[in-house]
């Protein structure tokens, strides 16, 4: 009988002990992080002792203090991969008694917050945690990787077609993964047809413009490891996202030179959606268009309202002008990750 209870209560116990090891075995270490300190000024025996004890404490891998130090220059190298760091932290141990390294300055006393400092940089690495960062969160050269992986156009022919079929083709030509939920997956199908044209745009405006009629956008996010990915969420969730277009470099009459093109105009009443796509084709601006959903159906507007132009010699960007306002639009000249103008077309009222 004691010995069938025995069985019964270590069993368990045996089960625990054989899935420790997969557990451990499949957790990724941290990174380990070793330091440089070089001295200002009248640096004491008694400071060194105590700095070496907090970082020992705090689970340095090594500590080498070194002699005076000229500046304050300061820096953080990886001396193993971008999946297994280890970080060499080149720091001064000042003549105020501080500890100075990238992004931080701490005295003796304050080992909290070294130890949070310490904890980033073993998870995040140099650049810290991407969270309140500009420009996502990404150094100049990643920034600059992501858009041109943003910037390969829209080669086929979107107006009409299902938006989760356009979401998967622009999907399979980015270097970058697309992170995708089933709710998101859901809320893409749910607004079935595309409504814009999308040809010739480049991929993150087209996916900004896909996105946001069903209430979503994204945004590369760099992951601990180093890796980049493009989250694609709710804008509430996300907070930043993908701008749909970006300010022009210059004047938009730089960019659309045929927005003060004279010609002699008379329009009848024709359904504003019909006479835009004439004038964004090939006979006259030659320009993409894009509308704002969003807000053109916040704002009750209905792009089949008739409007018409008098008989009048004006130009094309007067033209523009005076068929929106009757509908109560207005519109702005954008440009692509690529540096492609086009027009985005939104409410008077924000």
């Amino acid at each position: 009988m004691n010995s069938l209870f025995r069985t019964k209560s270590l069993f368990p116990l045996v089960i625990f002990l054989c899935l420790l090891p997969c557990t451990l075995l499949f957790a990724a270490p941290p990174a380990s992080v070793r330091f440089e300190l070089a001295t200002q000024g009248r640096f004491s025996p008694q400071d060194a002792h105590a700095w070496n004890q907090l970082l020992s404490n705090l689970h340095a891998s090594g500590i080498r203090i070194t002699g005076q130090a000229y500046g304050n220059h300061v820096e953080v190298i990886n001396e193993g991969t971008e999946r297994s760091p280890r970080y060499l932290v080149k720091g001064v141990l000042n003549d105020r008694r501080e500890l100075v390294v990238p992004g931080g300055r701490f005295r003796l006393s304050d080992g909290t917050k070294l130890a949070a400092w310490l904890d980033e940089l073993r998870k995040w690495g140099p650049q810290g945690s991407p969270s309140g960062q500009a420009q996502f969160g990404l150094n100049a050269s990643q920034f600059a990787q992501v858009k041109r992986d943003l910037s390969a156009q829209v080669l086929w022919s979107t107006k009409g077609k299902s938006r989760i079929e356009q979401f998967e083709r622009i999907q399979q030509q980015l270097d970058h993964r697309l992170q995708v939920s089933r709710f998101v997956k859901e809320a893409i199908e749910a607004e079935e047809v595309m409504q814009d044209e999308l040809k010739g745009i480049t991929s993150g405006t087209a996916l900004a413009a896909l996105l946001r009629p069903c209430g979503l956008g994204f945004r590369p996010a760099r992951l601990p490891g180093g890796e980049i990915e493009y989250q694609v969420e709710t804008v509430e969730q996300l907070g930043q996202v993908w701008p749909l277009g970006w300010e022009l470099d210059g004047k938009r009459a730089e960019a659309i030179p045929l927005l003060l093109t004279f010609l002699d105009v008379e329009i009848d009443p024709t359904p504003l959606e019909d006479i835009f796509v004439v004038l964004s084709g090939p006979d006259h601006l030659n320009v993409p268009i894009l509308w704002d959903h969003n807000q053109i159906a916040r704002h009750q507007v209905n792009l089949r309202q008739p409007v018409s132009h008098p008989p009048k010699r004006t130009y094309y960007d007067s033209i523009l002008r005076t068929l929106l306002s009757q509908a109560q639009l207005t519109r702005e000249v954008r440009q692509d990750e690529g540096g492609k103008p086009f027009l985005w077309i939104t409410t008077m009222k924000r």
